[in-house]
């Protein structure tokens, strides 16, 4: 895996400040600049309230940002990351939805039909965070980018630790399942986030 600096000149993305709990300001930020290295359009796996949505937009108002988050239960999602959902229907990314360069759904990302995308190149996992919800939701993005002409799959909460209890299972199935496969797999040190540029 290649491990790069976080990129010089971050400033020329506006963003709202980020708690670094979810993805913080820098990391929302470098998103923008993954973006700004695409001519296509934008899908973010587990969006909430819209914060990093309406960032990406705001920033890119000629792409079209795809979200989808899911209201209902998962048979896979921790109770760990139930306050990382939207709470109801009028919370899911109410921040970005009046947008009108975002479309939004309701939906479990792994069942989530990618034909109603269009000219997506740059997608964003940071739903479901257990083993089976990323190994679900990479297989489709993969598949996505490697029929359409390619782009580049970020992951958020890529950590260098692992989760004592095991629900955290990012880095782990990275490591098993993408690290001895693509060899240009990216961290961004000091940061949560890896990407691939998938051809």
């Amino acid at each position: 895996m290649q491990v790069i600096a976080i990129p010089d000149d971050l400033s020329y993305f506006s963003v709202t400040t980020h708690t670094a709990y979810y993805t913080s300001t820098t990391e929302v930020q470098i998103l923008c600049w993954l973006a700004s290295q695409i001519s296509g359009n934008i899908f973010e796996i587990g969006c909430n309230e819209g914060k990093t949505t309406r960032d990406l937009a705001l920033n890119y108002p000629n792409k079209i940002v795809y979200a989808v988050d899911y209201l209902g239960e998962s048979a896979t999602l921790a109770k760990e990351q139930y306050r990382e959902r939207p709470e109801h229907s009028k919370s899911l990314c109410h921040l970005a939805r009046g947008l009108p360069n975002v479309r939004v759904w309701n939906h479990n990302s792994h069942s989530f039909d990618y034909e109603q995308l269009k000219d997506v190149q740059l997608i964003f996992i940071d739903g479901d965070h257990s083993f089976e919800a990323v190994k679900e939701d990479t297989t489709n993005a993969l598949f996505y980018l490697q029929k359409n002409g390619g782009g580049i799959i970020a992951w958020h909460d890529y950590v260098l630790g692992t989760c004592s209890d095991g629900w955290m299972a990012v880095k782990r199935y990275i490591d098993e399942y993408i690290r001895p496969i693509y060899s240009e797999l990216t961290w961004i040190e000091h940061t949560r986030l890896v990407f691939l540029k998938v051809v």
